[in-house]
C-alpha cells in the first residue's frame, strides 16, 4: 500500500513539474503539439469526462460490464459519420467477445464486484 502510494505521489509531483514547464498545447513528452487544432480543448475536456462517467460506472456496475460500454461512449463522442454508424457496433461486439469469450472461457478472469453494494446484491430494500 505505501509503494503504490509513493508511485501516485511521485507522478502526481512529475505532472505538477510537466505541466509548469509545458507550453500550452504539449501533450506530457510525446512530442505532440495540439494548440493549433481547433477544439483540442474540448475533446480534452470530453475525454475526461468520458473517463470519468468510465470510473463511476465501474463502481455501480462493475469493470465487466462498464468496459462493455466504454467503446460505445468513445464511438459516438469522437467519431462521426459513417465511422460512427460502422464503429459502435464494430467495437461493441469485439469488447463483448473479447469479455465473454477470452475473459470468461478461455482466461477464467475473476471480476472484482462492483463497489456499490447496492447494484451487486439485488438493490433489495
Amino acid at each position: 500500500m505505501a509503494l503504490s502510494g509513493l508511485v501516485v505521489g511521485l507522478t502526481a509531483v512529475q505532472l505538477v513539474f510537466d505541466s509548469l514547464k509545458m507550453k500550452t498545447g504539449d501533450i506530457m513528452d510525446i512530442g505532440m503539439r495540439s494548440a493549433g487544432m481547433e477544439g483540442a480543448r474540448q475533446t480534452g475536456f470530453l475525454v475526461g469526462g468520458i473517463l470519468a462517467v468510465f470510473v463511476a460506472l465501474i463502481y455501480l456496475i462493475g469493470l465487466k460490464y462498464a468496459t462493455m460500454l466504454f467503446p460505445l461512449a468513445i464511438t459516438y463522442f469522437l467519431l462521426e459519420g459513417r465511422a460512427r454508424k460502422l464503429g459502435m457496433p464494430i467495437a461493441f461486439a469485439f469488447v463483448i467477445a473479447f469479455n465473454l469469450i477470452l475473459m470468461d472461457r478461455i482466461m477464467a478472469v475473476i471480476w472484482p464486484e462492483p463497489l456499490i453494494e447496492f447494484f451487486s446484491t439485488g438493490g433489495g430494500w
